[in-house]
Order: structure tokens, then sequence, then C-alpha cells
């Protein structure tokens, strides 16, 4: 657990009247350099929220609506980092609920994701978060994150909102919101199995909350990765070589 700790990150959306960042999950660093995940219900708050402009920001009792992350130093705080708009490159797969952004100004150690999709049944892991927004937090840089110890307990392919399925992990745990993108990591070597992303509720015939709660498989977690550096790489071809690689439009 001390391990991958101070990979993971608080993510705000905005602040409330005396400057505190509200925070709206969980994300933390991946394998490359400067690349984050989390969750698109996580970041869909800043997307709703940047369209206002200050006056509106304030009659919802907000301060501003800027995006943040706060990352560990060595003496254990957590420092607020404000994301700009027009410094981050991100890559949202809204049907998957998956958000992958890279920042280059924030130095953060990365967390390995587990190989394959496959997990043995009954395995121990452990979920690291930031739950409930700033209910359980102290004033300040004194951020504690909560740490859940649970045991997979299934392996699904979860059909999303545009018919496609997804392989995903179920944990036998209830989770509680803010832990939305936290990593969900093996005990033994601390690779990341999976991305937390919902509790399985009532609907669909079910008459209240089963226990079991859902994580988003290290594959699509990688295939995320994997498409925020190929748009690097496409921009810095843009940027040194422009006759060869002209600039495509969004």
């Amino acid at each position: 657990m001390t391990y991958v700790l101070p990979s993971v990150i608080p993510i705000a959306v905005g602040s409330d009247n005396h400057g505190r960042p509200i925070i709206e999950g969980t994300g933390f660093a991946l394998e490359h350099s400067g690349i984050f995940a989390t969750c698109w219900h996580v970041a869909a708050k800043y997307k709703e929220l940047s369209q206002l402009d200050n006056d509106e920001v304030n009659a919802l009792g907000m301060k501003d609506n800027f995006l943040r992350i706060a990352a560990r130093n060595k003496d254990g705080l957590y420092i607020w980092h404000k994301i700009e708009k027009g410094t981050t490159m991100s890559v949202m797969e809204e049907n998957h609920d998956l958000f992958i952004f890279r920042l280059v100004d924030v130095s953060i150690p990365p967390l390995a994701l587990h190989r394959e999709d496959v997990w043995d049944m009954g395995a121990e892991v452990g979920v690291i978060g930031f739950p409930m927004g700033n209910i359980l937090q102290a004033e300040g840089n004194m951020l504690q994150p909560y740490v859940l110890k649970t045991i997979v307990s299934g392996a699904v392919r979860y059909k999303m909102e545009d018919g496609t399925k997804t392989p995903q992990l179920a944990l036998d745990t209830l989770i509680a919101s803010g832990y939305s993108g936290g990593p969900v990591f093996s005990t033994k070597d601390g690779s990341v199995m999976g991305m937390v992303r919902s509790q399985l509720m009532e609907g669909a015939g079910i008459k209240m909350p089963t226990g079991i709660t859902f994580a988003i498989a290290p594959s699509m977690i990688r295939k995320g990765m994997h498409a925020l550096c190929d748009i690097s790489i496409k921009r810095m071809q843009t940027a040194l070589w422009p006759d060869i690689y002209p600039e495509q439009p969004e």
C-alpha cells in the first residue's frame, strides 16, 4: 500500500466560497510520464461547469470552476495544482466511462497496469480513494486518502449505455462516491487490476444495493493511454515537420 499511495490523486472541480477545492473523485498516475486516469463521470462535472461565467459560478456558491489535482509530497502533504485550459491533452471515452489525460508540470510516481484482464477469483485487492467529497477531509493540505481491502468476486462483460460490452472486474464491496477513478491494486505486487467505476445499484429488477462494485479493466485503460500517446506523437510531428505532417482538424 505504501508503494501505491503516492501515485493516487484527488480530483477537484471548482472551489467553495472559502477557496477550498471541491473533491469529485480520484485518479492515479499511469506507466508513461505525466499520464493520469480517472472516470469520465468524474471529469464530466468540469466539462459542465467550464461553460459557466463567473457570475453563474458564484450563484452556485462556488468561488471558481477550475479543475485541480493534488500531489502528495515527501512529507505526506497534498499540494493542489490548478489545471489551466489548453495546458493538457486528454482522451475521453464517455461510453466506457474512461478519461485519460496528460499533465506536463506534475511529477508523480506511476503505477504499473496488470498485464492482462485475468483475475483470480477470491484474490485479495485494495482500493484507494477520496470518498464523500470534502465531508471526510480536514482543512488545508492534510488530505486523507481512504483504503479498502476486498476480494475479486467475478469478471464480467458489462453492457454499457451504447450497447457495447466491456470487460470489467467485480468486487465484493460497497463503495462510496469519491472512490470513482481510484485504482484497484494487487496486495501482492501493487499492480493495477482495475479502476473503480460504480456500484451495482437498484434497477433492472434489483431492489437494493447488491454489495458489488464494478471496476474498468486494465485493457481499457491501456487502450486509452496508447491513444493519448498517439495524439502526442502526431502533435510533435506537426510542430517539427508541418509540411509532412499537417495539422489535422479536431
